[in-house]
């Protein structure tokens, strides 16, 4: 990273999950062996099975994170955007990436090698403990997630993506903006895209959602809700 965009560095470093709440010696310490990477829109910044280097976050834009199935289809695990970290499983030794992860748009991510880190690690042992809640949490979203692909319809995964997106205690009227485009966001969803905007078009209908472009505002949150446990009778 150019020592111009150290400042920035540091305060991507302070907002991340990973590394929230540390002291300023901590972050510093960090900023002083991470590796910037530019990875081009629809470039990999790693693939499936090859050796891990480390972790990243990224800096600028957002990294999708994919599993191939053996005939080519492509299942969206997670999309990442400014200050989120990725492949921080892949931390021991002779460990491989087990999905691949593709820049979504024009990125900058900075890798956190796996040497350095473990080393920053045995020094500052408050950083793992930031490590251990990051990953447990990754383990509750894949869970979820397979939840949702074997149990629920796509307008089901649609509305709790849109509860998730607002937060806990999202009231009538509260906007979301879509993160990504919507033919990414059917492959998170596990559907297609022509699925997707259906199931945007039916809510919108039956006033559960406004839809204006990458806005969505959450008419009816309560019946989102439903939706999302499971109710899809009517959709």
């Amino acid at each position: 990273m150019a020592i111009a965009d150290r400042s920035a560095l540091l305060d991507l470093l302070s907002r991340s999950p990973l590394f929230r709440g540390l002291p300023g010696e901590d972050l510093s310490a960090l900023a002083g062996i991470v590796v910037p990477r530019v990875v081009a829109k629809g470039e990999p910044v790693f693939l499936e099975g090859a050796p891990s280097e480390g972790f990243f976050l990224v800096f600028v834009g957002k990294v999708k994170i994919v599993k191939l199935s053996p005939a080519g289809k492509e299942q969206t695990l997670h999309v990442h955007g400014r200050g989120e970290p990725f492949a921080e499983a892949a931390l021991e030794e002779g460990a491989r990436y087990p999905a691949t992860a593709i820049a979504v748009d024009d990125s900058r991510v900075v890798l956190v090698p796996r040497r350095e880190f473990q080393r920053l690690l045995a020094k500052r042992p408050a950083i793992a403990t930031n490590l251990i809640a990051r990953l447990s949490q990754r383990i509750r979203q894949l869970v979820a997630l397979v939840e949702d692909l074997a149990l629920r319809e796509a307008p089901a995964r649609l509305a709790r993506y849109l509860l998730d997106l607002a937060g806990e205690g999202a009231e009538a009227g509260a906007a979301v903006m879509l993160p990504i485009r919507k033919v990414e966001l059917a492959a998170l969803l596990g559907t297609r895209q022509e699925t997707l905007s259906r199931a945007l078009r039916k809510l919108a209908d039956r006033r559960v959602i406004r839809v204006r472009g990458a806005k969505v505002t959450l008419l009816d949150p309560n019946r989102l809700a439903d939706l999302a446990a499971g109710e899809t009778a009517d959709l």
